[in-house]
C-alpha cells in the first residue's frame, strides 16, 4: 500500500499539467510544491536505486524491476536541478553536458508520469 501511495505522489508531482487542467484549484498547491520538487526528485531517485538493488538481490518480479527503473528515471528528471547545483558545482563542462542530456530527456517526463500512474493502479488492483 505504501508503494502505491509513493507512486501516486510521484506521478502527481511529476506531471502538474495532467492534474491542473482537470482541477484548477490545485494550481496554487503546485506553485508551493515546486520549491520542493527537486528534493522530492532526489528522494525518489534514491528510493528507485534502493528498490533496484532489492529487486536484483531477491530476483523479484518483472513489474518491480520496471517500477524501479521508471522511478529512477523520473526521480532523476525531477531532481536534476538539485543534482546539478550541489554535486557538479565546480566543473562547467559537466554542467553543460548535463544540460544537454536533461534537454533531451525532459520530453519523457510526462510519459514517465503516466507510466508511474499506471503502475500505481496495477499495484492497487493487485492489493485487492
Amino acid at each position: 500500500m505504501i508503494k502505491v501511495m509513493f507512486l501516486l505522489f510521484l506521478s502527481f508531482v511529476a506531471s502538474p499539467a495532467l492534474f491542473v487542467n482537470k482541477f484548477p484549484r490545485l494550481n496554487s498547491f503546485y506553485n508551493q510544491l515546486s520549491v520542493y520538487r527537486a528534493i522530492i526528485g532526489v528522494i525518489y531517485l534514491g528510493y528507485g536505486l534502493l528498490s533496484l538493488v532489492e529487486v536484483l538481490i531477491e530476483h523479484a518480479a518483472f513489474m518491480s524491476f520496471i517500477t524501479s527503473i521508471v522511478t529512477i528515471g523520473l526521480g532523476f528528471l525531477l531532481g536534476f536541478q538539485w543534482i546539478k547545483e550541489n554535486i557538479f558545482t565546480s566543473n562547467q563542462l559537466v554542467k553543460e553536458r548535463l544540460n544537454r542530456v536533461h534537454t533531451n530527456l525532459i520530453r519523457y517526463e510526462a510519459n514517465l508520469s503516466i507510466v508511474v500512474l499506471v503502475l500505481a493502479i496495477y499495484y492497487l488492483i493487485n492489493l485487492l
